[in-house]
């Protein structure tokens, strides 16, 4: 029976774990996900391997890192997961509603078919164009049922929960004034795309000031996509497909709402609020667990390809996940991130790497100081607009990976911390100099990560083609705050 299942992912961009009712969320955000998740393997405690959408998703569709980089394209060399169960006799699709993961940026590889639509919100009405998770999710329903008598593969993805959070009515009025809301707490307004310290300018809703109104905005998106997702499980059982489809719900990283003094961004951190987030998955005959275990984002592609029963490619950097969901007692791989994270300070770029064990997650920051006419730059102005494109792009991920094998040593001494998640998930005490034996312990880890990694992140660097990103593309993703 797994030979012939269909397989459903669905992307939910910048969705964090614990804004999700079965994750313990106070507010009820998910209805529908929470229900799926009682069917499901919730896998509790999953790591993305980056807090930016490009590796993020990377990691999902290839398993494998991009180290310290955000780059912006598919390498064309890797194998995704939908160009390997395409040679293995399934029709793979794909709704994708974003610029991050489109096909100039070559992520269409492997697809029979592959939709993209513009992402364009009205910042201020609330209002946005085609690319309405509605309009996408009904498009997810016609594709299931135009399909169901083929074998499939289809990847959604809804991006609502990334800025700036416009979710439409009921949504946006949910949880503004319930009991949760604290309408004391502000933040200031900042004349800049990374909220360091304040609400960053493309989230900002005119002149509103109030931290939970945003939240309540974040939270709103949350239910919205989750209507969208009891849509597309209602479509399976209408075509009698939820039986033999797997079903997977999955985000590429979290978002900061205020935690550290980060505020409505991500990519300038691999806090857990910018990188737990879920994954869950429904197999076809498996029995619903949660799975307390360490899991990573590169595990997706041969779990799935394991349960089908599809040898993995060799570039894998993950492991299947199917035997820790079965019970059976495995080895605790570590999780490793990595960004190359601006975050609008002095320190004009800042390359992140974490890895987490078990209970313990050691964080290592290394930061480049700016010239005096950077900082100039950022602050108190507004960032001159550019045109960027994919070579420059490559230019700065050159750098950050000439930099990676050389960060214990290099440009100035790492920032150092080290947090004990079962006592302290909120990572608000550094033991980094308490508990120097396990603060050494990882930083091996890490340490022999990067240069295993080196060579593979050197050599998909240079195999990357230069594509320049149209005006159009440009003007998009400066709304969506990535400059």
């Amino acid at each position: 029976m797994a030979e012939n299942c269909n397989v459903l992912i669905v992307m939910l961009d910048a969705l964090r774990a614990d804004h999700l009712g079965c994750f313990g969320y106070k507010r009820n955000t998910s209805p529908n996900i929470d229900r799926f998740a009682k069917k499901a393997i919730v896998f509790k405690n999953n790591s993305s391997q980056a807090s930016f959408s490009s590796p993020g998703n990377i990691a999902l569709l290839t398993s494998t890192y991009s180290i310290g980089t955000n780059l912006d394209v598919l390498n064309p060399k890797l194998e995704t997961i939908a160009s390997v169960m395409q040679s293995n006799g399934y029709f793979t699709g794909a709704k994708i509603n974003s610029t991050v993961t489109s096909r100039q940026r070559g992520f269409a590889k492997g697809f029979n078919d592959f939709e993209e639509s513009k992402f364009l919100q009205d910042k201020v009405g609330g209002k946005s164009d085609e690319a309405e998770a509605s309009k996408v999710t009904e498009k997810v329903v016609n594709w299931v049922e135009k399909n169901k008598d083929r074998k499939w593969l289809l990847f959604v993805q809804l991006v609502e929960t990334h800025g700036p959070y416009t979710p439409p009515k009921p949504f946006n009025q949910m949880f503004l004034q319930d009991k949760y809301y604290d309408n004391s707490k502000e933040a200031k307004l900042l004349q800049h795309y990374v909220g360091f310290g304040g609400i960053p300018d493309y989230q900002q809703m005119g002149k509103i000031k109030k931290i939970d109104w945003y939240i309540s905005q974040y939270d709103g998106a949350i239910a919205y996509m989750d209507n969208c997702f009891g849509k597309m499980l209602k479509a399976l059982e209408k075509n009698g497909l939820d039986k033999k489809t797997i079903v997977v719900l999955v985000s590429d990283h979290g978002e900061s709402l205020g935690e550290h003094n980060l505020f409505f961004c991500h990519g300038a951190s691999l806090y857990q609020e910018a990188i737990h987030v879920p994954m869950i998955i429904k197999f076809p005959g498996k029995k619903p667990a949660e799975i307390e275990e360490v899991s990573r984002s590169i595990d997706l592609m041969p779990t799935v390809l394991d349960f089908l029963g599809i040898d993995v490619p060799k570039q894998a950097s993950g492991k299947s996940l199917l035997p820790i969901a079965e019970g059976k007692r495995v080895e605790e791989l570590p999780a490793f991130s990595a960004i190359n994270a601006d975050i609008g300070t002095k320190a004009a770029k800042q390359y992140i790497f974490s890895v987490r064990k078990g209970r313990w997650k050691l964080i290592r920051t290394k930061s480049v100081l700016a010239t005096k006419k950077d900082v100039k730059s950022t602050e108190g102005k507004k960032q001159p607009k550019q045109r960027r494109s994919i070579a420059d792009t490559l230019r700065m991920a050159k750098k950050a990976i000439a930099l990676a094998p050389t960060l214990a040593k290099g440009i100035s001494k790492p920032k150092i911390e080290l947090y004990d998640l079962q006592k302290d998930p909120k990572e608000l005490k550094n033991l980094a100099r308490k508990e120097k034996v396990k603060a050494k312990e990882l930083a091996k880890l890490l340490d022999d990560w990067e240069k295993g990694n080196f060579d593979k992140a050197k050599e998909q660097e240079k195999l990357v083609e230069e594509t320049v990103i149209d005006e159009e593309t440009e003007k998009e993703l400066k709304r969506l705050g990535y400059r």
